[in-house]
C-alpha cells in the first residue's frame, strides 16, 4: 500500500536527519550562514532533532509494528493530516519571514 510505504520512507528519514540533528548539530550550521554559532543555536538544533527523531519513531511504528495491521487507515490518515499541517504552518512561516526585513534569512531555509 502507498501509504505504508510512505511512512516508511518518512519514518526512515525523520529517524537519519533528527539523530544527526540531536547528535550533530553543528552540521546545520551551513543552513544558516547570518546567524552566529553559539551554544544556544546547537541546543535548539538539537531540541529539534529530538523532536524529529520521535516523530520518526512514530510514523515508522504506524507502518511497521505488527506487520500489516499495524494501525488502521484512519489512524494513518490521521497521521498524514497532521503532518500536512505542521509541514504546511512550517513552510508559511519561513516563507513569510524569508521576506520580511531585514532579509537574514539564507535561502537554503526555504527549501
Amino acid at each position: 500500500m502507498l501509504l505504508d510505504w510512505l511512512f516508511r520512507l518518512h519514518g526512515c528519514c525523520a529517524i537519519i536527519f533528527g539523530i544527526m540533528a540531536w547528535g550533530f548539530p553543528s552540521f546545520y550550521h551551513s543552513f544558516m550562514t547570518n546567524a552566529p554559532s553559539t551554544l544556544l543555536v546547537d541546543d535548539v538544533v538539537a531540541l529539534y532533532g529530538a523532536l524529529i527523531l520521535g516523530q520518526g519513531v512514530i510514523t515508522l511504528s504506524a507502518a511497521t509494528i505488527g506487520g500489516e495491521n499495524a494501525a488502521s487507515n484512519h489512524i494513518k490518515v490521521a497521521l498524514a493530516w497532521a503532518y500536512s499541517l505542521v509541514f504546511g504552518l512550517t513552510s508559511f512561516t519561513n516563507a513569510s519571514q524569508h521576506y520580511r526585513e531585514p532579509r537574514d534569512w539564507n535561502d537554503l531555509n526555504l527549501m
